[in-house]
């Protein structure tokens, strides 16, 4: 096993964060505000306030295509995860995976990274509270006590710790309150027999010290009807299938974050947050179904026989069966049999600002910690083929000191510097079949792939601000980059009963080194002529590491260059306009067009294994336009239109999807795909909504809401596989809440059209040609919740 060359050791990373705290606490000289108060000197009361630049400023004055959802829009659909705030902003689209991964898809604009291996970290980045997490994982941490919500598409290479190619979703949990205040909610959602519960209590300690614990449970039955029934098992009938859990995902979380902020004066704040998660759900493929039979077949096929018990259309409805109590025994991590994947989370930040005067300084320390297990089938039918594990221990350490000037004149200055390392093992313990116990060591499964990962970053990054006038700003930085990766990959264990020649073999060891460095610029003009209209135009870049692939099987006299996967850059601009009018208008449109050089895509190989390669170049280019009424101050409007032409636009030397001939363009088992669509990315999104509150009687007021979110077709993989469409589609969120002070009850819904569209899709393990899997998204909900705010 690789020994992790970690600079410090894991305990003194939680010594170091709590020191950091200590430090602060005996610095009592002046150190800044932190974002959210600065920011209400600056803007007026209208405006709205976000940290695109890690700074906080004004909507309009940010040179960015950004997309904010405050505490209020998140509350008003209940949007408690980062699937269903995916689902509110145009061309964002957030699913967790079917197999373990990255754990989930984060795409922007058609622009992100394969789910499937774990070796990959995202093209678009979560910054919580701070801390930049380039792991999927974080999707099933549980989010809850928002404060707002910022969603930066394109790159972005210069403010959110290391480059982020593809956009950043930054997420900031809520900080104390300088009064009392608690509330507890409480709600139910029918369709998939979800209860839920939140709570949190705010206040000062003294003077100076602020703390806020906030907390969320839920557990829900599922959305998807289990169709497999115990019974003979047609492929081995040694192996009685004991069928599985009658419904899924079969999910329950628990979450809970402690927040301390000192305010000694008013030029320091120091805030510690602390996130502990914990998920467990029937598995990676409890989300998902097979979505697509083979020409000629109404139900799925493993290994050539029918699964009669299913059918594949996306509707809820899916077969999976646990594993058969007389060979759990030579299954390691089976959880008896049944089918699970559970994820422990630990997230700490902390986070200080001083002020001197003419020059701010900041600082962010985080440590991420992230422990997944998980037990799946991944033939995805009743049949029981492939019982697979994936184990992942990720620990991840980062330290950001950036500074601003505020210096008189019209010429400023901000820079930064940037350290990261991590570790993180990543294992699979794959099966083509159940195999009778291996004499050496009881194990039934085919293989064992173990992947030792581990990798250093830094980077640094210079701006100069020039205001020649109070309306004009001109911007131009870069940030610099350099990456090390280290990777070890090896088949621990192979079973005598597999077949040898598709491994490498047992115990023969995969090392590779990846060093690499870049520099990113970035410029902007940003002009404002008045109070209520700004226009900026941006020149922008973005670079993500490469590194090495941790394909879950390591083929046959391949060496660690075959596995090997080159850097990802970006490259273009955008035009934007902002207004905030004083009649309660907001306007805003953005034009870009980006290209991405070496992008990272992923394909299967047919067996049981995806593999990635780096793809020519892809752009996107596009228009995107929102709008906001306040037709009164208890009545608003708004709409958001967006196009987006996202498309490989040099793809040669692709991979062929499974059973492509060669009148389909499959020529040495390699295709062109130059041309063709990205996945995940619509040509055309338009959402419309509306939000209006009114009295009742009393104290008692009501409130109305209602949005409607239109999507064009989309590819939901990147093999050029012709059925992996998704068509198009409507879906409406609407809610209706009586409210006073202190007291709440609403009716909420999400996806009343009962669509079951698929995000991420991909050929099914042991199946014929045009058999496809496919993550469900979340269909109808319909939630009652009660909450009380003392």
């Amino acid at each position: 096993m690789m020994q992790m060359n970690w600079p410090v050791s894991r305990n003194t990373v939680l010594k170091m964060l709590l020191a950091g705290a200590s430090i602060a606490l005996s610095q009592a000289p002046a150190y800044a505000q932190d974002a959210a108060e600065a920011a209400a000197e600056a803007p007026s009361e209208d405006e709205i306030v976000v940290t695109a630049r890690r700074r906080a400023e004004s909507l309009l004055d940010v040179p960015v295509a950004v997309s904010v959802l405050g505490a209020a829009d998140i509350n008003r659909y209940g949007a408690t995860d980062l699937g269903r705030i995916g689902q509110m902003v145009p061309q964002l689209t957030i699913a967790r995976n079917a197999t373990a991964g990255t754990g989930a898809i984060f795409s922007i604009r058609g622009i992100g990274s394969p789910a499937a291996d774990p070796g990959l970290e995202q093209t678009i980045a979560v910054n919580m509270d701070g801390f930049q997490i380039s792991r999927g994982s974080i999707v099933t941490a549980g989010l809850f006590d928002l404060q707002q919500v910022e969603v930066l598409k394109g790159p972005q290479a210069l403010f959110f710790g290391k480059n982020s190619p593809g956009g950043v979703i930054s997420l900031r949990s809520a900080d104390p309150t300088r009064d009392f205040t608690a509330s507890a909610k409480v709600g139910y959602e029918f369709h998939a027999d979800e209860v839920y519960s939140e709570a949190h209590v705010s206040g000062p300690l003294s003077d100076t010290l602020g703390i806020r614990v906030a907390g969320r449970f839920s557990k829900m039955q599922g959305y998807l009807h289990n169709d497999a029934v115990a019974g003979p098992n047609p492929i081995n009938a040694a192996y009685p299938l004991p069928g599985g859990a009658d419904r899924y995902p079969d999910a329950r979380s628990l979450a809970g974050r402690v927040t301390l902020k000192w305010d000694p004066t008013s030029d320091f704040s120091a805030t510690l947050k602390v996130l502990a998660s914990n998920y467990k759900d029937g598995g990676f493929t409890g989300s998902a179904q097979v979505i697509r039979c083979a020409p000629g077949r109404n139900h799925p096929t493993t290994l050539g026989v029918e699964d009669v018990n299913a059918d594949c259309v996306a509707n809820g409805r899916k077969t999976a069966s646990n594993l058969p109590v007389s060979v759990v025994d030579g299954f390691r991590y089976a959880n008896g049999g049944v089918l699970y994947s559970k994820s422990n989370d630990l997230l700490i930040t902390l986070g200080m600002n001083y002020d001197l005067g003419a020059i701010s300084i900041q600082s962010n320390t985080g440590y991420y910690r992230n422990r997944l297990t998980s037990f799946d089938n991944f033939d995805f039918t009743s049949f029981m083929t492939r019982p697979s594990n994936n184990l992942e221990k990720s620990d991840y350490f980062a330290q950001e000191l950036r500074f601003v000037t505020d210096l008189d004149g019209g010429l400023n200055f901000a820079g930064g510097l940037f350290y990261e390392t991590f570790d993180r093992d990543a294992r699979t313990l794959g099966s083509l079949t159940i195999n009778a116990p291996d004499p050496r060591n009881g194990y039934r499964n085919s293989w064992d792939r173990d992947a030792y990962n581990e990798g250093k970053t830094f980077s640094a990054f210079g701006q100069v601000i020039w205001k020649p006038t109070e309306q004009l700003e001109v911007a131009a930085g870069a940030r610099y980059t350099k990456e090390n990766r280290e990777v070890e990959l090896v088949h621990s264990f192979i079973h005598p009963a597999a077949p040898q020649a598709i491994f490498l073999p047992e115990g023969r060891l995969l090392s590779g080194k990846f060093k690499d460095d870049d520099i990113s610029p970035e410029a902007t003009i940003t002009y404002r002529p008045s109070r209520e209209l700004s226009f900026y135009a941006a020149f922008k870049t973005g670079y993500k590491s490469g590194g090495f692939s941790n394909a879950a099987i390591l083929g046959p006299n391949t060496t660690i260059a075959n596995y090997a996967i080159g850097a990802e850059k970006a490259r273009g601009g955008e035009l934007g306009f902002k207004s905030e009018f004083a009649n309660g208008l907001n306007l805003n449109a953005t034009v870009f067009y980006y290209k991405y050089k070496d992008l990272q895509v992923s394909a299967f190989d047919g067996i049981a294994s995806f593999f990635v390669r780096n793809a020519a170049t892809a752009t996107t280019k596009g228009v995107e336009l929102d709008a906001r009424y306040e037709v009164s101050r208890d009545f608003t409007i708004n709409g958001a239109l967006s196009y987006n032409d996202a498309k490989f636009s040099n793809y040669q030397g692709a991979p062929c999807f499974l059973g492509q001939t060669a009148a389909e363009g499959c020529v040495s088992a390699r295709q062109d795909l130059s041309g063709f669509a990205l996945s995940r990315a619509p040509e055309f999104v338009a959402s419309g909504g509306f939000n209006y509150e009114g009295d009742l009687s009393g104290a008692w007021r009501f409130g109305l809401s209602g949005e409607a979110k239109y999507s064009s077709s989309f590819r939901t993989q990147d093999d050029g596989t012709p059925w992996a469409v998704q068509g198009d589609f409507v879906k409406i969120n609407a809610g209706v809440r009586v409210f006073t002070e202190n007291m709440e009850f609403a009716l909420l819904g999400r996806n009343l059209t009962n669509e079951y569209t698929v995000s991420i899709s991909n050929t099914k393990t042991a199946g014929q040609r045009g058999e496809l899997w496919g993550v469900i998204d979340r269909p109808r909900e319909v939630a009652l919740q009660a909450t009380y705010r003392f």
